[in-house]
């Protein structure tokens, strides 16, 4: 009669794998969102908000508006 060896690795449970969120959006992102505008900055120009696909989360997510400096000549 024959022994099995088994491993300490072959009696552990396999975790589960969730599959993979989607890489690309499955419709258009939702309706623009309305942001107040701040008041100028010298020196810096006001990028508005934007929806941007989000690869880890599977889905739209809102990118508030933010200050840049200006490019320009010095």
């Amino acid at each position: 009669m024959g022994t099995v060896a088994s491993t300490e690795a072959d009696a552990q449970p396999r975790p589960e794998r969730r599959p993979p969120p989607p890489s690309r959006p499955g419709g258009p992102p939702p309706p623009r969102r309305r942001e107040r505008r701040p008041r100028s900055r010298p020196g810096f120009v006001w990028v508005p908000g934007r929806w941007i696909w989000s690869r880890r989360r599977g889905r739209w997510v809102w990118e508030s508006g933010h200050w840049v400096r200006r490019r320009g000549r010095r």
